[in-house]
């Protein structure tokens, strides 16, 4: 049990700082359901980033996500599974031992941004993906008719092609589903279109 501590301080401080500060807001709020709302307030984050943390925790099975469509506003909130409750123990607090990892992507996009010569304003070189990956991205939405081009549909047809892990599937169809690149999924909605132009 002595080197237990060193285990759960690697783990915290090498993994994605985005899922351990929602693991960290979770096991504050006892597990209980936290809601797209209060995951942008608590870490002060935008609905992309918020709703791709949350979905990266259910896609590895840390959290059970439910969509909530009481509102105006399609929101979805998650809570920490059952076998996990043991992440709220006195027991793990201990092991702990208050660490915090610490954010410093600020540091490595600076030092990025240093090293990259003269950078196309145009250019989407900060993608977490490769051109490759894009390219199965369309291949796989074109593959899909409209009326089955829901999120578990595409998510299932990316995993099928051997080139995306269950995280990366979710995080490229979130990152997609933007301005950008002319996606949507209408509020309420399961089924991710093209945009429509008015």
């Amino acid at each position: 049990m002595d080197d237990v501590p060193i285990v759960v301080k690697t783990v915290l401080s090498t993994a994605i700082i985005d899922r351990v500060g929602l693991l960290r807001l979770l096991i504050s709020n006892n597990g209980e359901a936290l809601t797209t709302g209060k995951v942008m307030s608590s870490l002060r984050v935008a609905r992309k980033t918020a709703l791709r943390s949350m979905t990266e925790l259910h896609v590895i099975g840390l959290v059970d996500m439910v969509d909530d469509t009481t509102g105006d506003r399609y929101k979805k909130h998650i809570t920490l599974k059952k076998e996990f409750e043991w992440l709220l123990d006195k027991d793990f607090k201990k092991l702990r031992e208050g660490f915090e990892p610490v954010d410093n992507r600020e540091f490595m996009v600076t030092k990025e941004k240093d090293s990259t010569p003269n950078p196309s304003p145009n250019s989407r070189s900060n993608l977490p993906f490769s051109i490759g990956q894009i390219s199965i991205f369309w291949r796989v939405f074109n593959q899909l008719e409209d009326t089955e081009r829901t999120e578990e549909k595409l998510h299932d047809g990316l995993m099928s092609t051997g080139k995306f892990s269950q995280s990366d599937a979710a995080m490229i169809i979130d990152t997609m589903k933007s301005d950008e690149f002319g996606i949507e999924q209408p509020d309420g909605s399961d089924v991710i279109r093209r945009k429509v132009n008015p």
